[in-house]
């Protein structure tokens, strides 16, 4: 299956990531190459058209210029005890014990094996580090 996007340079320089990734507000220009100029320029990969990106760069004997933007959202306090996005603590509890009495576990972004709170407790119980009456005065907190 060919590729069907076209060629994104920036700067002069093919650019492998999403378009997506580029900051708006770091951009100069934007030029679209879609004849066969584009082929002449970038080759084979420019069969379906490029886009070229000229970002802002500074200038010799200039002042050099600062901007800042930022992007606030506001948006209202879920209702954990009405909302149907959220399951209720004792549920996840249940979903939590199910897991640890299969073996199931979950892992973190470098492989290691990474246990809830609630499946600690578990192992500590199973492991008798700590009491049935500590195990449930502890995950009823």
């Amino acid at each position: 299956m060919s590729e069907s996007s076209p060629l994104i340079v920036v700067d002069n320089f093919p650019f492998e990531g999403n378009i997506r990734d580029i900051n708006p507000n770091d951009v100069e220009s934007v030029t679209i190459l879609k004849d066969a100029a584009a082929a002449s320029i970038w080759g084979a990969r420019a069969g379906n058209g490029v886009i070229v990106i000229t970002t802002r760069q500074g200038n010799y004997n200039r002042k050099a210029q600062v901007s800042f933007s930022a992007n606030t959202a506001f948006s209202r306090k879920p209702d954990l005890f009405y909302d149907r996005a959220f399951m209720p603590s004792p549920m996840v509890m249940q979903i939590q014990k199910e897991k640890f009495l299969r073996g199931d576990w979950m892992t973190n972004e470098n492989g290691m094996i990474a246990f809830s709170p609630y499946a600690e407790l578990l192992i500590k119980q199973r492991d008798h580090f700590i009491s049935d009456v500590e195990f449930a005065r502890k995950s009823s907190a």
